[in-house]
């Protein structure tokens, strides 16, 4: 377990002494710091000090459950209760605030007086007592409940967890565990906790929609959380360009569509979910033009949504000159590639013959546009043997041999 927990307090002979008293009430200075990102408070009754541990670590949990995250902002304890505690939290600048003690319905009246803290409170207990039956959808506070596949220790909630501590489906542990999870979205997003709350609600395991009995379900935070990309790449070579991309994470990634000056080209095949890194690539081999290719990815989830990354651009040259090149792959049985290039449009004429000067094959009769041209040749109804192939462009001729071999 992490050690980043704090108690705001000290024991003497068995009591709390809190120095939120000390200092908070009677010199207005707060009692910690909690300058860092996504604070939370953790509030309880002196006589449930272990419960109160295991809420914290629930939250540790929580937080956790994707890709064993580290919480890096206050995570802390006071043994403070009711109203006093929510006010507490609002002064000292915590964001949320843990609490399993009284009556959701009544708290969630008063939530609005404490406007920059979200508080998660469970529905109810395992005996159903006090169970909230107020309006999920407006209410201020986050209420939860235990169970694995649905709620248990409640009526009406937003969100059900596991209790990660023990096989009792104890509300107050689901409820920490809840919390780290949304706390987790938020930081990850770079959103606020209510906007969290949202995308937790859309994710989740009824997929945004809110049932009596379980809520909006479970939090899916593989599903919120979305493919991240770390690199894009385009380099131009012996006329192809080479893409490649990699990601760190991949959540419900149905795959990749590539654009090239706006136009899909090419569709890639994503990894689904994924919590280490992969690595794409792909060929662009119709480079026929001089000048400035731009190049975009559009990362489409299972469901149809969709996030376009930012463009790559490279610039390509093509030579001022006729070119005939090697075939490859030679020698060869029964296919290969002749390539040849061009510095403008023109009548181009590429024939092959056998080494008596017979003509087997006329690959190329016609205007080409493009400045570089790859042609297929397939040998499978001639013998083994050395062969030739002419280019003829206008006045330039080119000549060059390449072997089948059977």
């Amino acid at each position: 377990m992490k050690e980043n927990k704090t108690v705001i307090g000290f024991t003497v002979s068995g009591l709390i002494v809190l120095i939120y008293f000390m200092y908070g009430l009677f010199t207005n200075t707060s009692a910690q710091d909690t300058s860092g990102d996504w604070d939370v408070l953790v509030g309880g009754h002196p006589d449930y000090y272990a419960h109160d541990m295991d809420v914290m670590d629930s939250f540790i949990y929580g937080y956790e459950s994707y890709n064993n995250a580290s919480h890096t902002g206050a995570l802390d304890y006071i043994p403070l209760m009711n109203l006093s505690l929510f006010q507490y939290a609002q002064d000292n600048g915590y964001e949320i605030v843990l609490y399993s003690y009284g009556n959701a319905n009544y708290y969630s009246t008063l939530a609005g007086n404490y406007p920059d803290v979200l508080i998660f409170m469970p529905a109810g207990s395992n005996s159903f007592v006090n169970v909230f039956y107020q309006d999920i959808e407006t209410c201020l506070m986050v209420i939860t409940g235990a169970g694995a596949t649905t709620n248990v220790t409640g009526y009406s909630i937003e969100f059900h967890s596991i209790d990660p501590v023990t096989t009792s489906n104890l509300s107050s542990f689901s409820n920490g565990y809840i919390a780290g999870q949304v706390a987790f979205i938020a930081e990850y997003l770079e959103i606020s906790f209510q906007e969290a709350r949202l995308v937790a609600r859309e994710t989740g395991s009824r997929n945004g929609v809110w049932d009596t009995y379980s809520g909006y379900g479970l939090i899916d935070v593989d599903s919120a959380v979305p493919v991240e990309l770390v690199s894009f790449t385009a380099i131009y070579s012996n006329g192809v360009v080479e893409l490649q991309w990699e990601t760190a994470t991949e959540i419900n990634n149905y795959g990749f569509e590539i654009e090239r000056d706006g136009k899909v080209i090419k569709f890639i095949e994503g990894n689904g979910n994924s919590n280490s890194p992969k690595y794409y690539s792909f060929i662009d081999t119709d480079i026929n033009r001089s000048g400035t290719y731009a190049y975009r990815l559009k990362q489409i989830d299972n469901d149809g949504t969709y996030e376009y990354f930012d463009e790559v651009f490279i610039e390509v040259n093509i030579p001022n000159d006729f070119i005939l090149s090697q075939n490859y792959p030679n020698p060869f049985n029964p296919e290969t590639t002749i390539e040849f290039t061009i510095s403008k449009p023109a009548f181009v004429s590429l024939r092959v013959y056998d080494m008596l000067g017979n003509e087997v094959a006329i690959l190329v009769n016609e205007r080409v546009l493009n400045n570089i041209n790859r042609v297929q040749f397939d040998g499978s109804a001639l013998t083994s043997g050395i062969y030739i192939y002419r280019l003829a462009v206008g006045d330039f001729v080119s000549v060059k041999k390449m072997t089948l071999l059977k």
